[in-house]
């Protein structure tokens, strides 16, 4: 379910997330509760935030970088949020659920070609990217979808 503690709905937003003081990731999916002001990264999207925190140099510079550019799920709800201006839950949730339906189709068609190659790199890695969107599915029934940053 997609409750907060205080048993509130929550809804996801892209958000720009501050690391080190000195980098920021723009556009992560966020769970959000307008009640108790709490917030939870998507379960689908945290272990890739994690990876990719742990990889950054942190050094004096400061960085801006989309979390787009290395995470399949989060650029899906860039492309969606950024192609509706109206904060309209129901229409949002629809799109995206029909673009991940679609990338998994194709996802599941590369999947069998890779098998046919035996090519197991391929295998894994569209593995991985599947369990993403599968994860990510189950995350969005009844939660409220909001296409701006606050």
């Amino acid at each position: 379910m997609n409750e907060c503690k205080c048993r509130q709905p929550m809804r996801i937003e892209l958000r720009t997330i501050i690391y080190a003081e000195n980098i920021e990731i723009l556009y992560v999916p966020i769970k959000i509760c307008e009640e108790c002001k709490s917030y939870h990264l998507l379960k689908s999207i945290k272990p890739m935030l994690v990876h990719y925190m742990q990889t950054i140099d942190v050094g004096s510079n400061k960085i801006k970088v989309s979390f787009t550019e290395m995470n399949e799920v989060a650029e899906v709800f860039y492309e969606v949020f950024s192609q509706n201006e109206e904060d309209m839950s129901e229409v949002l949730a629809q799109t995206l659920k029909e673009i991940i339906d679609e990338r998994i189709n194709a996802l599941l068609d590369l999947f069998h070609y890779a098998e046919g190659m035996q090519d197991i790199e391929w295998i894994e890695d569209l593995r991985q990217r599947l369990s993403q969107y599968s994860s990510v599915l189950a995350e969005l029934d009844d939660v409220k979808l909001y296409s701006h940053e606050k």
